[in-house]
């Protein structure tokens, strides 16, 4: 199933309008959904992989996704995550796609 391309962002525009709703109401407190953020490259890195099934983008999408998801457990504090963290991603994903070559 394949969705138009302005979908994404309107689904992002969507969730974060109702979590901010629900925010208003006091249903949901969300205390800083600037933290949240990286939700944003991991829905990137799901669309990459449900759009493309070449090796090149299955590799560099699990990168985004990992990248998103080590930044997110970052901002939540549970893991300490530095910014240098995306270099060696990088470099991890250019090896693999070197390799699949």
């Amino acid at each position: 199933m394949t969705f138009p391309r302005g979908s994404f962002v309107a689904v992002i525009l969507i969730v974060a309008g109702a979590l901010l709703f629900l925010d208003n109401l006091g249903l949901l407190p969300i205390h800083n959904i600037g933290d949240y953020w990286p939700l944003a490259l991991v829905a990137w890195g799901l669309t990459i992989f449900e759009r493309k099934r070449t090796v090149h983008s299955l590799i560099w999408a699990t990168a985004v996704v990992v990248f998103g998801c080590l930044l997110l457990l970052g901002n939540l504090h549970i893991i300490h995550v530095t910014g240098s963290i995306f270099w060696p991603l990088v470099l991890i994903a250019f090896g693999a796609t070197m390799l699949v070559s």
